[in-house]
């Protein structure tokens, strides 16, 4: 490259500008500033969406899914505890219903006692 402009300069005054050091470096700064804004957003989304599918939130101790028994492919009735609250809900495409909720005792010993879905047999026996 060198060599080009000083056989255009040997040619004649051809007016090649010097190049502006002060605005290169202002570009440059600047987009490594939107760069380096667009990557720490990214991961943060990113990561956090990974959290909760992964069930990372639930380490944090306000809600915990602690057992799902599926009815078919896309609907099924889960145990969650929220806070001190134990919950039964219905979760399907159309939406999440509150089916019951249970008091702190019986929810502990159904990871105890065989399971949630043993649990809720006794209910279906029951209606």
């Amino acid at each position: 490259m060198l060599f080009f402009i000083a056989f255009a300069q040997a040619a004649g005054n051809v007016g090649i500008p010097a190049p502006d050091y002060f605005w290169l470096s202002v570009k440059f700064v600047l987009a490594l500033v939107v760069v380096g804004v667009g990557l720490y957003y990214g991961l943060k989304f990113l990561l956090g969406r990974m959290a909760f599918r992964y069930g990372a939130g639930a380490a944090e101790g306000w809600m915990e899914v602690i057992d799902r028994v599926y009815i078919d492919g896309k609907n099924y009735v889960a145990l969650v505890r929220v806070g001190m609250k134990y919950l039964v809900l219905g979760v399907s495409d159309k939406g999440i219903n509150l089916l019951m909720e249970l008091d702190e005792r019986p929810a502990g010993n159904v990871l105890h006692e065989g399971g949630f879905k043993r649990y809720l047999q006794k209910f279906v026996s029951k209606s």
